[in-house]
């Protein structure tokens, strides 16, 4: 049994869920989730769907169903607030490293060798 199967089935027991139960809340057959649980060519397949959204920054369900999730807008925001700080932090390294340089081009212009005022 594969990886994705054994979490299922993990869930199910967790949940307290029969096959019958996770049938009627999924709206599939037992046959059809027997099926699932025994497809390890479908898994791998959703293994590279995962891999591919994962390229894309978006989840499965994006893919699979057209429809941004919330995890999804959440995650994008995420990224956008780290690439900010990151770019506030660059440019505060770059504001520091301007100001010794025009310090350090000030007193090779005047020649003045002490670069500390």
């Amino acid at each position: 049994m594969n990886k994705i199967s054994e979490r299922i089935l993990k869930l199910m027991k967790d949940f307290g869920f029969t096959e019958y139960r996770l049938t009627q809340k999924a709206d599939i057959t037992t046959g059809t989730l027997n099926r699932t649980l025994k497809a390890e060519n479908a898994w791998k397949q959703a293994e590279q769907l995962y891999k591919i959204s994962k390229v894309f920054d978006v989840s499965m369900d994006f893919l699979i169903t057209g429809n941004k999730t919330i995890q999804d807008e959440n995650q994008r925001v995420i990224k956008l607030q780290q690439a900010n700080i990151k770019l506030t932090n660059d440019y505060e390294k770059l504001k520091e490293r301007n100001r010794v340089l025009e310090k350090a081009l000030k007193a090779f212009v005047s020649g003045n060798k002490d670069m500390t005022n």
